[in-house]
């Protein structure tokens, strides 16, 4: 199995290396490589480690991750998850917390922050630029949202 951060660090390699042609389209098809790695190791998981089939809970994680990871920039409600999901967001949080130890909004904000800081660390878009991709409605917003969850903000993480 692929060792999930050097396919982290071999993406941000890729996609620093600004005279390459096909640089986006690589980054995002790597990207892609990690998303179903990810999912993968999510849907064996249980498999793999008892022999036993995927319990409710950790089928339902797995299908919100596979959502997550495909409207993360759009959407961070639970009840759009839930919706999407046909279950009420009281069930998915229940389901998911059960799975993960993690709430749904726990989740979401994870994944943002990972898009965002991965955006930071290897792209030269403005913080507004960014704010705008992750669908925040201002710049301000997203600066707040980033340093509540990180402790500091858009401008010190790029810098450190």
């Amino acid at each position: 199995m692929l060792n999930l951060l050097d396919l982290h660090t071999f993406i941000v390699k890729k996609y620093k290396r600004e005279d390459h042609l096909y640089r986006e389209e690589i980054t995002k098809n790597l990207l892609y490589t990690l998303i179903y790695e990810v999912l993968q190791l999510l849907s064996s998981y249980k498999i793999t480690t008892n022999g036993k089939a995927l319990t409710r809970s950790e089928e339902l994680l797995t299908q919100f991750i596979g959502l997550l990871f495909q409207f993360h920039s759009q959407e961070r409600s639970v009840k759009f998850y839930a919706d999407k999901m046909s279950l009420t967001p009281k069930y998915l949080s229940k389901k998911v917390r059960e799975a993960s130890g993690k709430s749904v909004s726990q989740w979401i904000d994870e994944m943002v922050i990972m898009e965002a800081k991965a955006m930071l660390k290897s792209s030269n878009l403005t913080v507004l630029q960014i704010s705008e991709k992750l669908n925040f409605p201002n710049a301000s917003f997203f600066g707040s949202y980033f340093k509540k969850r990180t402790g500091i903000s858009p401008i010190q993480y790029r810098e450190s």
